[in-house]
């Protein structure tokens, strides 16, 4: 998973299901953190890396699309 990534922490939800957090990206589970364990599963290209979520891109070719607006420091956008 080290070709690239994309952080979308700003982008992740979490619903509590039988005890367990449930991570979600574009309405699709990502993973899970359960309270009080060693630490998360996280589904094949995610990866919870220094309390941040990132998606992975193995190649420029299947790059995940940010926002429009990301990066954009004109205010407008």
């Amino acid at each position: 998973m080290k070709a690239g990534r994309i952080d979308i922490t700003d982008r992740v939800t979490a619903k509590l299901q039988d005890g367990e957090w449930v991570l979600y990206y574009n309405h699709k589970p990502i993973g899970r953190f359960v309270p009080d364990s060693a630490g998360t599963d996280m589904s094949e290209g995610f990866e919870l890396d220094n309390g941040r979520l990132y998606a992975a891109y193995p190649d420029e070719r299947n790059r995940l699309q940010g926002n429009y607006a990301d990066d954009c420091d004109i205010g407008w956008c």
